[in-house]
């Protein structure tokens, strides 16, 4: 009798045990995986467009579909990148106060701010030669119109007293990358009044980016220069360029010549001389309903560039932009000089 109920009692304990084990067994399975997972980190898309232009006919165009649809057909390439710059060719203002002189005069409708943003640009240069078409006063506009709309800039000259051009950093992933912008055709230096665009002297380029190299991880310069509708850049591009490069500028970028021009790698960094026309009513002339959108892809982790690619764009009887070929991606960066 005594074996019999020590049998019991060992076969009751056995199945506690069993039990036990099971139940541990599922509660170990549902606890989470508390190893730390694989770091992934993407590259940071650095996006550069060319002449944006959004007066003359353009803007009737705008006035009658609306700001948005010059880039309706573009948008979702330009919103792929983390920071996307353009060359703002038209200031934006309803002002009248001073009578433009020149040829060729561009003045926008305020309201196409909202266009820039519907596109995804952070950051446009305002460093050209129709920025003061109608004077300060209406460049000042633009710039308010574009800090209304939540899109910084570049290249303006605010006050007499400032001698460095201080750069517009951004940070994306914990790399700081900072920019620059610099007109080179016409003059605007005789004009009364400030601001104005910062004028490309060699002195003036290398100062600028000497100090956001201090300041940033990358250094963007953004330069108006070259000829119009030349298709290779001028030794006075190559100049300006590479005393940019030298000083310790990482992307070097242009427009203004209304084409395409080569993409130099010069002492591991990148030159695109010209990305030609993106939103523009210009015809009659070889390449100008073509551009190119530049993208630089940079390493968060090593603070380095990657390398890029070109995406063409063709514009259409409307004006608006589209994606017509795709080039691959440049890996390797080797210096050439």
């Amino acid at each position: 009798m005594k074996d019999s109920r020590y049998n019991s009692s060992l076969l009751v304990i056995i199945l506690i045990l069993i039990t036990l084990a099971i139940t541990g067994a599922v509660i170990w399975s549902h606890q989470p995986d508390i190893r730390p997972a694989a770091v992934t980190i993407s590259p940071i898309r650095l996006v550069f467009v060319g002449d944006v232009m959004l007066s003359r006919q353009v803007g009737e165009i705008i006035e009658h579909e609306s700001p948005r649809f010059p880039f309706d057909r573009v948008k979702s390439t330009l919103m792929a990148g983390d920071i996307t710059m353009g060359n703002l060719e038209s200031p934006l203002s309803a002002l009248n106060t001073t009578a433009c002189e020149k040829k060729y005069c561009f003045r926008a409708s305020p309201d196409a701010a909202d266009g820039l943003v519907y596109a995804g640009f952070d950051i446009m240069t305002v460093a050209n030669n129709h920025a003061l078409d109608y004077g300060p006063e209406v460049m000042n506009d633009t710039l308010n119109y574009l800090s209304a709309a939540g899109v910084l800039y570049t290249g303006a000259h605010l006050h007499r007293e400032d001698s460095i051009q201080s750069p517009v950093i951004i940070n994306k992933q914990g790399t700081d990358i900072a920019y620059l912008g610099f007109n080179d055709i016409g003059n605007s230096t005789t004009t009364n009044g400030y601001p104005r665009p910062w004028v490309a002297s060699e002195n003036a380029v290398k100062l600028a980016v000497e100090q956001a190299r201090n300041e940033a991880d990358i250094v963007v310069v953004v330069f108006h220069f070259g000829n119009e509708y030349s298709f290779s850049h001028s030794k006075r591009q190559e100049h300006l360029a590479h005393a940019a490069a030298d000083a310790g500028a990482d992307i070097i970028v242009g427009h203004h010549p209304h084409v395409i021009q080569e993409v130099e790698v010069y002492n591991r960094s990148i030159i695109a001389y010209s990305l030609g026309n993106f939103v523009f009513d210009q015809s009659g002339r070889a390449g100008v309903k073509e551009g190119n959108i530049f993208t630089v892809e940079v390493d968060p982790a090593t603070k380095k560039i990657r390398g890029y690619s070109l995406d063409t764009v063709t514009i259409n009887s409307k004006f608006q932009p589209r994606v017509s070929t795709t080039a691959d991606f440049v890996q390797t960066i080797t210096p050439t000089s």
